[in-house]
């Protein structure tokens, strides 16, 4: 069964139709009619319960809310609220610019975080797409590609500009500092995740020590004269009762 934020998702994919979202609930996930329906009115009102309180926006085209750590996509002005999927900041994994289909930050931001690029900070790679755009007189697509860690959803795409557009001309500007913003943001979101990712692995992969290597090394000072038979048998002790298993008696 999906999550309230995983139908709340899913509602934004079928384009906030009732109809079609309990029709895919039914096709793909396998819930009956009652089921379908009774799941999607109990996302929709866990939605308007849980508002979300946005602490950061770029236009109409994305709001970020810090508290919660969470951003939404709105579709129309009155619709902020309530009937649009919230994504969490550490579902996402990349971002990238595109400008005809092209990518302006040389594979995404996730990717050059990850690989140590921005030895000049955030500003040197979003400085540099000025300097690396193919000097072409118009625009017709300006897209901030974002990739999640999600299946079900795996990215989600801003349209800043749909329709061909001189870049000479107010409208581009305006979108691509736009595009600008978002990636400035978005860049600190992933290099927290990044973060988060190493601090988890240093976790995880301290190394278990082996109790009897150990003792075995103790032995070997204890036979070279470095330690005491004394102080060999209380760090013996010791190792055991911290590493004590039911087959160590």
């Amino acid at each position: 069964m999906l999550s309230d934020n995983e139908i709340l998702k899913l509602f934004a994919l079928n384009n906030f139709s009732e109809i079609n979202t309990v029709y895919s609930l039914r096709k793909k996930y396998g819930y009956d009619k009652k089921e379908a329906k009774d799941a999607l009115k109990r996302a929709q009102l866990s939605a308007e319960q849980d508002l979300f309180e946005s602490t950061k926006n770029v236009g109409s085209y994305i709001l970020f809310d810090d508290n919660s750590r969470r951003f939404i996509l709105p579709r129309g002005v009155f619709k902020i609220k309530t009937d649009v999927a919230r994504y969490n900041y550490d579902e996402v994994t990349d971002v990238d610019l595109l400008e005809d289909g092209s990518s302006l930050t040389k594979g995404g931001l996730g990717q050059a975080l990850a690989g140590g690029l921005l030895f000049g900070g955030v500003g040197a790679l979003i400085g540099g797409i000025t300097g690396t755009r193919k000097t072409k007189e118009v625009c017709n697509e300006l897209t901030i590609k974002i990739t999640l860690s999600s299946i079900n959803e795996p990215t989600l795409n801003i349209k800043l500009l749909e329709d061909k557009t001189k870049k000479s001309s107010f409208i581009y500007k305006n979108a691509f500092q736009a595009a600008q913003e978002i990636l400035s943001i978005f860049s600190i979101i992933i290099q927290t995740n990044q973060k988060d990712d190493v601090n988890k692995l240093n976790i995880t992969d301290t190394p278990v020590l082996d109790p009897y290597e150990e003792i075995k090394k103790l032995k070997e000072l204890l036979d070279i004269g470095i330690i005491t038979q004394e102080e060999f048998d209380t760090k013996k002790k010791e190792l055991l009762d911290l590493w004590k298993q039911p087959s160590i008696i």
